[in-house]
């Protein structure tokens, strides 16, 4: 796997895409950069229902990294951080393989750094294509109007809700 350059779509600002194999390649200021974003308001909500409000430790971060080498190791995910012009963590996704021919994407963002999610979506669209996959398929919250926003963007279609105990996801595809 390949690292990319990519642009903020609102400032022009230099980024670049990174997978992440090896956790060498994080640093303990890049596990606070992580740790910072995930109990961000807007991160945090997704996560809340499997923490019950228990906001993110420095533990649980790094098994969380542990966790996406593990799954991109053994070709269940392939899990990318956008690093900043600075060389900060301000952004993960990942791919997450449902079949030989569907991935569904994930992603993270930090909200005070807005404009990269966007291209670097753009940029895993490509991978997923190249590996072979022919959809990818993403679920946000109905609520979650950034992250929507950035879907229709890369040219997702939306197909339907679907309605959990207690929230609403939007089931959006793409064909590769």
């Amino acid at each position: 796997m390949e690292s990319f350059e990519l642009r903020n779509y609102i400032t022009s600002e230099k980024a670049s895409l990174e997978p992440l194999l090896d956790l060498k390649q994080i640093t303990k200021e890049n596990v606070l950069e992580i740790k910072q974003i995930f109990n961000s308001e807007s991160v945090f909500k997704m996560f809340n229902r499997s923490r019950k409000g228990k906001k993110f430790e420095t533990s649980d971060v790094m098994k969380y990294l542990n966790w996406s080498v593990a799954q991109t190791l053994n070709g269940k995910n392939i899990s990318y951080f956008v690093r900043d012009g600075h060389n900060v963590i301000c952004g993960g996704l990942d791919l997450q393989k449902v079949n030989e021919n569907t991935v569904t994407i994930g992603y993270w963002a930090d909200g005070n750094k807005p404009g990269f999610i966007t291209n670097a979506v753009n940029l895993l669209l490509d991978v997923a294509k190249n590996i072979g996959y022919v959809s990818i398929d993403a679920y946000p919250e109905k609520e979650n109007i950034k992250s929507i926003r950035v879907l229709e963007r890369t040219g997702f279609d939306f197909i339907e809700e679907i309605v959990k105990d207690d929230y609403v996801l939007m089931k959006y595809a793409r064909l590769l």
